[in-house]
């Protein structure tokens, strides 16, 4: 099976011209991996139901699969569907966090959720210090703490299912920005 990145690739072999694909399209998939539902997925975007059944007939025009096969449970994904989903929510989540530049972020009104790995003994000795300051300087932000082995770690925020990690020796590459944030050693 091919992944969406090489459909791209196989598409620029013939001549592509990105002005005339609709990158919605990207949009319009991801709702309906999400909702695995027509009606639901137009909510989800805010389209009529007609115009996200238009959507997935271009969709599958554009990837040469039926993508969503109707069942009596509703729209099941093929295995090319089920293929894609994970590079296309990743895209679907980089655009936005693109579009969404944190140059305009006022902590004082966000009401963004904030997704961050820590372990629990990280999480018992940092938490209470940051939790009481994002209630003074940011009281609409939600933080959710989750812990993820440092593997996972590193392909979630690669990903941008992370939003940051706080975590020791943590191993990654270019494409995750660190810093040291305390000193300490095991004993």
């Amino acid at each position: 099976m091919a992944s969406f990145a090489s459909v791209i690739m196989e598409t620029m072999r013939t001549p592509l011209n990105l002005r005339s694909l609709d990158l919605n399209l990207l949009v319009f998939f991801d709702a309906l991996m999400a909702q695995r539902h027509v009606t639901r997925a137009a909510s989800q975007v805010a389209v009529s139901q007609s115009a996200m059944s238009n959507a997935l007939g271009r969709l599958r025009q554009v990837f040469g699969d039926e993508l969503f096969v109707r069942t009596a449970k509703g729209m099941e994904p093929t295995p090319r569907a089920l293929e894609l989903g994970p590079e296309v929510r990743a895209i679907v989540q980089q655009t936005t966090r693109l579009m969404s530049s944190d140059r305009f972020f006022d902590a004082a009104t966000s009401e963004r959720r904030f997704t961050c790995r820590m372990s629990d003994i990280i999480g018992s000795l940092m938490l209470p210090t940051l939790l009481g300051q994002l209630q003074v300087d940011a009281p609409r932000v939600t933080l959710e703490v989750v812990h993820l082995s440092p593997d996972d770690t590193v392909a979630a925020l690669e990903g941008d299912r992370l939003d940051l990690a706080v975590s020791m020796e943590l191993h990654h590459a270019n494409t995750v920005r660190s810093s040291p944030l305390v000193s300490d050693r095991m004993v």
